[in-house]
């Protein structure tokens, strides 16, 4: 059966990608329809099946659970789609969007069905519509295995991150009050390095390398301007600055730029704190 999709008053990069999906051998239908067709195509199925052979109870059972599950997927579906079309662009060409991509996305967030979490779907969907090649197969994958748990403690590490150079969260000392009255501690952000969002790394650390002149920090609409003292110099790494235990992985950096983060009330200047050897100018 063809796609009973009605694309109405969409805006032609919404149309292209709802073409580009069933492209990809992704069929759409209009919600108030799936559970209509998928009945009757079942209904269909179990009449034929009865003309050939007796189905017994528990196999029509069976049936039925089958119909059901699928409708459940279908929907989910479609509702991912509903919801990224507001967020694909004017300029998107969803167009390039790979088939193999498409296909695997689905194929992992037809069994989302908290809402929440199909808002992060389909962000992603968006995002890969408009910018194809954004969100790679490995984030994907990573995405399916993440619950609405992981995804709010993520987006509470989020919290403490700032942009320099690149976006990191700075977790200096997990134990100190700031990071345990957001639920951060040890064993979450071990299990966050587990599932594939972060590198932590409580013993070493990490730090900016061979810093170079000025270099600006961002916290939201607060900054920071850096610098290492002359007299750090000559210390062995002594052109280095210290960004605390965690780095955030290819996939989490994908992710990070999909979640909806909030700044935490005096984390500014417990940074500035920290970094209190390397401030030149601060503006909060």
């Amino acid at each position: 059966m063809g796609s009973l999709v009605n694309l109405g008053d969409v805006s032609k990069p919404v149309n292209t990608l709802i073409e580009k999906l069933h492209e990809a051998g992704v069929g759409l239908f209009r919600p108030l329809q799936i559970e209509r067709v998928a009945k009757a195509e079942a209904k269909a199925a179990l009449i034929k099946a009865k003309s050939d052979i007796q189905i017994n109870e528990l196999q029509q059972r069976v049936l039925y659970r089958l119909v059901e599950e699928e409708t459940n997927k279908q929907k989910n579906m479609e509702d991912i789609v509903k919801l990224a079309e507001p967020k694909v662009s004017e300029t998107a060409d969803p167009g390039k969007m790979d088939n193999d991509w498409i296909v695997n996305f689905f194929e992992k967030s037809r069994i989302i069905s908290d809402a929440d979490m199909q808002q992060l779907w389909a962000k992603i969907l968006a995002g890969e519509a408009n910018n194809p090649g954004s969100f790679s197969r490995r984030t994907i994958n990573l995405l399916n295995d993440i619950d609405k748990e992981d995804a709010s403690l993520f987006t509470k590490l989020l919290g403490c991150a700032w942009c320099v150079h690149e976006f990191t969260p700075l977790i200096f000392d997990f134990r100190d009050e700031i990071y345990t009255n957001q639920g951060i501690d040890f064993s979450q952000l071990n299990h966050l390095d587990t599932i594939g969002l972060i590198s932590f790394s409580p013993m070493s650390g990490y730090v900016m390398q061979n810093v170079q002149g000025e270099l600006n920090a961002e916290y939201f609409n607060d900054q920071l301007l850096l610098a290492v003292p002359e007299k750090f110099e000559k210390r062995p790494n002594g052109k280095n600055i210290k960004t605390g235990s965690v780095l955030l992985t290819n996939e989490g950096r994908q992710l990070a730029e999909l979640c909806d983060r909030q700044p935490i009330d005096g984390f500014f200047d417990y940074v500035k704190d920290k970094w209190k050897d390397y401030v030149l100018y601060s503006e909060n």
